[in-house]
């Protein structure tokens, strides 16, 4: 074999080796070029997959939040109602058989007199300064504490209104009325006490009325009025007023609400 067929044959040889090596390579690079088109797939759906799982944690995030803030809104309503719920209430109450010294005036036939074995008690009752009873009910839950008050049983014509005088401190110092408790001598009494042990408090007129007053009054010219107020404290630091106005109806012989919320109140 010449040298130039040698050559030739060695060239085919490496022709066809360098055939394969291509070959080779471009099988590799196909492989290679498929499984990083795979891996680009799952890192997208990956990626996508992470940023969903983003977006629902964010929005359990910001139920979270939500129901978070509810929460302490609901925390701050249900402390906001304890007091309202547990504090002190005090209410005015006043002996339903009261005055019964002006209703007896005022019931007598000014034409018909008297027989002398009542005389005496005619004078008595008509030299009586007239007195209404009355106590304090704490209707709350806890003890109220209180600061001043201010009573008067008034006489007034009627184009005048009533007079609210300014209450005083307790001269011996705030008084505590526990819930359910009315106040009394030793301002601590059961409510549930008969009518005739629990009225300890009363409002007196200055002076007794003439019968010319009497007079007045079943005309109507004049008013008997009885007019209080409360100042006390609650357990929760809360002070509260209780007002409380009664007109004396000549014709039903009862105390009757009158003068509007300013002079009928509770805070």
């Amino acid at each position: 074999m010449s040298f130039k067929e040698v050559l030739d044959v060695f060239d085919g040889l490496i022709t066809t080796m360098a055939t394969v090596v291509v070959a080779v390579f471009t099988v590799v690079l196909a492989r290679v070029t498929g499984r990083q088109a795979q891996l680009t797939r799952q890192l997208a759906e990956s990626t996508q997959i992470a940023a969903k799982a983003a977006q629902e944690t964010a929005a359990i995030t910001r139920e979270l939040a939500g129901s978070t803030e509810t929460a302490a809104i609901a925390a701050r309503d249900g402390a906001a109602t304890v007091p309202t719920l547990e504090r002190a209430y005090l209410f005015v109450e006043i002996e339903p058989t009261g005055l019964k010294d002006i209703t007896a005036r005022l019931s007598r036939n000014p034409n018909e007199p008297p027989q002398a074995f009542m005389q005496s008690e005619r004078n008595r009752i008509d030299q009586t300064r007239s007195a209404l009873w009355f106590h304090l009910a704490n209707h709350g839950k806890t003890p109220a504490i209180v600061k001043a008050i201010g009573f008067t049983l008034q006489y007034r014509a009627d184009i005048n209104g009533p007079a609210l005088f300014v209450t005083e401190p307790l001269k011996t110092g705030p008084l505590a009325i526990a819930g359910g408790m009315i106040s009394s001598g030793s301002f601590a009494q059961s409510i549930d006490r008969t009518p005739e042990t629990i009225f300890k408090l009363h409002a007196q007129l200055g002076q007794s009325l003439m019968p010319e007053d009497i007079d007045r009054l079943r005309s109507g010219l004049f008013v008997l009025l009885f007019v209080g107020r409360v100042i006390y404290e609650d357990v929760f630091g809360g002070e509260h007023e209780t007002r409380v106005c009664r007109r004396y109806d000549p014709e039903s012989h009862r105390l009757t609400e009158y003068g509007g919320t300013e002079f009928n109140l509770r805070t």
